[in-house]
């Protein structure tokens, strides 16, 4: 059973040969990576199986002059193209900070779903940095949180994290939506961020409903370091003073007057650190209500783990 993986990205070259290499040592046959600004990079692995493509000239050949406002409708716009020309069985849409991984190979995973599913919703476990990690070491986290059991989330992140719980939906400072395999058969009309679009009922669920594939995680790094955690929330920042620009949802907007509230450097530090790193205390709950899993991501990736330990990554 094989798959092709697609994205859409603006980021250090570095990070996207990081997402690149991982997915060819998983047995990517295709990996599509959609530019969103500049030009490819020359330190992106020189593989066939690699497909690099400028957002901005596939957006002109649809007929697109100008760019969208919002960074969904150019993903949409990508993921469409991937789904045309991909040649494996499956497609997974991911984004540059998540990585699909079980044990074994994923593709033997994917063999194992029912025949009849189009799509699969891949289940989120979000990357932070627990007891003997290395504090806030880009992609060192071992420790990775899954989605609080219905009903639980609120008052358990409040219990777990203090003030800063509220900033949780589900357990989680990301999404909790998850990301999606699509079997290139599927009669789909679009590609979303989370789900395929269909005009009929597609057939499909999540992977962790099936015994055999319970163990197929999308592994999410919300936040790869302070730094660019606290580039990313600057720029969210900047947007709210611009009447012009995408208006977020609450939730995010009470995030984001905390982090302008947090002046100086210190309090920044530990609003991000009460919101991605946890404690023994907080392990051993999240572990006892099924809520965390410990996994060492690149021990099956070398060529990845290499990148990181030359210090690749910026922060």
């Amino acid at each position: 059973m094989s798959f092709s993986v697609c994205v859409v990205c603006s980021e250090q070259p570095a990070i996207v040969s990081r997402f690149v290499t991982y997915y060819l040592e998983q047995g990517a046959e295709q990996v599509f990576v959609y530019l969103d600004e500049g030009a490819p990079d020359p330190s992106l692995p020189p593989d066939a199986k690699l497909k690099v493509v400028s957002c901005a000239e596939l957006l002109e050949s649809r007929g697109l002059s100008r760019r969208p406002q919002y960074i969904e409708e150019v993903q949409i716009t990508a993921y469409g193209h991937a789904f045309e020309t991909f040649s494996a069985e499956w497609l997974l849409v991911c984004d540059i900070d998540e990585f699909v991984a079980c044990p074994g190979r994923i593709t033997d995973r994917l063999s194992q779903l029912p025949a009849d599913w189009q799509f699969a919703i891949l289940p989120v476990a979000e990357a932070v940095w627990g007891p003997g990690d290395p504090k806030f070491e880009p992609f060192g986290c071992s420790y990775f949180r899954t989605k609080a059991h219905k009903g639980l989330g609120r008052a358990q992140s409040r219990i777990l994290y203090g003030q800063n719980g509220r900033f949780l939906v589900a357990g989680l400072v990301g999404h909790c939506f998850g990301k999606y395999f699509v079997r290139k058969d599927a009669p789909v009309t679009s590609l979303g961020i989370h789900r395929p679009e269909s005009a009929a009922p597609l057939k499909g669920g999540a992977t962790h409903d099936i015994r055999a594939t319970s163990e197929l995680f999308l592994y999410h790094f919300d936040a790869i370091s302070y730094d660019r955690w606290h580039t990313k929330w600057l720029g969210r920042l900047e947007k709210t003073r611009d009447s012009n620009a995408f208006q977020f949802n609450k939730g995010t907007q009470l995030y984001i007057q905390a982090f302008e509230r947090a002046q100086d450097p210190e309090a920044r530090k530990r609003l991000f650190s009460s919101l991605y790193e946890i404690n023994k205390r907080q392990a051993r709950f999240l572990t006892l209500v099924g809520q965390l899993r410990r996994k060492h991501l690149w021990e099956n990736s070398p060529d990845a783990r290499r990148l990181i330990d030359k210090g690749a990554f910026k922060g």
